[in-house]
């Protein structure tokens, strides 16, 4: 049977919607395709599995449903009810024969769901029928663990490492559990692992970022100040050369910002390219944070490994109150870099018009002919005349 309804959904797709398990038996027995895919390659049993219906879910299997069917990115229905929380279809499915790792086109496992739902029953549950406890997203590399600290489910944590997670698994950014709480800003699951577990509170990334990289670049100020205080090292520089505090400036963070200063992190410290805190701070627009850089003497026309300055940078961002900020302090508008790039070419070819208005008002180096170039160029990409 193929007939459908108005919405082109397949009326065993309507009758497992609204939960209907007479009809559903009715359908099935009059010979409709258990397997019917529907919107997205949903099938009815997957639709079941949303919902939690378990006596649906029970019918369906029984006349044959494919238990393992995919949908459009390869979402099974044991996954959907993992997302689902939804612990009797789980149960059911695993005692069918589910695949219980059979990851969708994100690399996503059933155990990687539930720990991310913070659904302890259903982790047991999946366990039980051999779920693979340090599964690997096939993408990113990620443990269920790593998803549980992630999301702050501390109890998860702890009853998955006493059920032998690895806590010191790596996904493939080299990240740890501990990177992962620190950038979600998990203050319990950190403390928990660095006390208890003795988890690496300097471990660094393939990129060599550590877990106070991630809470300063995520402007957790509470999480930033423990890792401090539990020894992490303030000025720990990554591949870039970028110090938590150079993260906190790309973020706009000005409290974070203010707060390592304060406990020692060197605010002239330059990266591996030769950008200095305030080139990032300008490349964030955070008005704030370049405000209080200016106040601690940062160099206004610093210039990088190419001759940036900072100014260039908030040019080319289009960050019109920056660039009036750096202005008024002095910086140079007639700067060029060493490919002869001046802030207002680099605004003129973001576009941003506003921004050369202001560097023209103020004395950028242009002539009558290279401004009529440039209000032409202008008013044709936005104006379009």
């Amino acid at each position: 049977m193929d007939e459908s309804d108005g919405n082109n959904n397949l009326l065993l797709h309507k009758a497992v919607m609204e939960g209907d398990v007479l009809r559903v038996r009715e359908l099935l027995e009059a010979g409709t395709d258990v397997d019917a895919p529907g919107d997205f390659g949903w099938t009815p049993l997957k639709l079941a599995c949303y919902d939690g219906q378990l006596d649906i879910v029970k019918s369906l299997v029984q006349n044959g449903a494919e238990i393992d069917a995919e949908d459009d990115v390869g979402v099974t229905p044991l996954l959907e009810a993992c997302r689902g929380c939804h612990l009797e279809v789980v149960k059911f499915l695993s005692e069918q024969g589910a695949d219980i790792n059979a990851d969708n086109d994100y690399g996503w496992s059933p155990l990687h769901e539930a720990s991310e739902q913070n659904h302890l029953e259903v982790v047991k549950c999946l366990l039980d029928n051999g779920a693979n406890i340090d599964a690997r997203c096939s993408i990113t590399g990620r443990t269920p663990i790593h998803s549980a600290c992630k999301e702050g489910h501390l109890e998860l944590v702890k009853w998955l490492f006493d059920n032998g997670a690895n806590v010191d698994a790596r996904d493939d950014d080299g990240c740890t559990a501990l990177h992962w709480a620190s950038l979600s800003g998990q203050l319990g699951v950190i403390q928990w692992l660095v006390e208890q577990v003795g988890a690496d509170i300097h471990a660094k990334s393939d990129y060599g970022m550590t877990p106070l990289h991630g809470a300063s670049c995520m402007g957790s100020l509470e999480v930033a100040r423990w890792l401090f205080h539990a020894g992490a090292d303030i000025d720990a520089k990554s591949i870039d050369g970028k110090t938590p505090l150079h993260r906190a400036c790309v973020g706009g963070y000005l409290e974070t910002v203010k707060w390592l200063f304060e406990n020692g992190a060197d605010v002239y410290a330059i990266c591996g390219d030769g950008w200095t805190a305030l080139h990032l701070a300008s490349l964030s627009g955070n008005l704030g944070v370049v405000k209080w850089l200016l106040e601690q003497g940062s160099d206004i026309d610093a210039r990088d490994d190419d001759g940036i300055v900072p100014l260039h940078v908030a040019c080319e961002e289009g960050h019109l109150e920056v660039v009036k900020r750096l202005v008024e302090e002095g910086a140079d508008v007639r700067s060029k870099n060493e490919f002869g790039m001046t802030p207002l070419r680099a605004a003129r070819n973001a576009g941003h018009l506003e921004v050369v208005n202001l560097l023209v008002d103020n004395g950028a180096d242009v002539g009558a002919k290279n401004l009529k170039k440039i209000v032409t160029f202008l008013r044709r990409k936005f104006l379009h005349y």
